[in-house]
């Protein structure tokens, strides 16, 4: 079963997220869990490498969305927090182009951040 970490901050409307390198499409912060790794300590260790300057509390598990594919069983554990400051620079330029504070409607969304939008806020690009 493929497993990540999701993480969405709100903030005036508009939600943080992290545009791709590799196609422009943009995403919710967070990433794929590693073997023996708990999902809050993915989405901890995820935020600190994309967004290194980024301060959160009060991170705590929003939803957990499961879904099966043609290629297996998916999990995504959706988490919430509270930002409380720190640049949007991006940590891992190679893998991000960019952070912003983004409004869903008008973003192109990378096919898992559609799934996560579409199941958390009944809306999608």
């Amino acid at each position: 079963m493929k497993r990540s970490a999701k993480l969405i901050l709100v903030k005036g409307g508009r939600v943080l997220m992290v545009q791709r390198a590799k196609d422009g499409l943009w995403t919710f912060p967070g990433g794929k869990q590693k073997r023996f790794e708990k999902p809050k300590e993915c989405l901890l260790r995820e935020a600190a490498e994309e967004l290194p300057q980024v301060r959160l509390q009060k991170v705590r598990r929003w939803k957990k969305l499961q879904r099966r594919t043609p290629k297996g069983k998916t999990r995504q554990v959706v988490y919430r927090a509270r930002y409380t400051g720190g640049a949007l620079d991006v940590g891992d330029t190679a893998e991000l182009v960019r952070a912003e504070w983004r409004y869903l409607n008008g973003t192109r969304l990378a096919p898992t951040a559609q799934r996560v939008t579409r199941k958390l806020f009944g809306c999608a690009e």
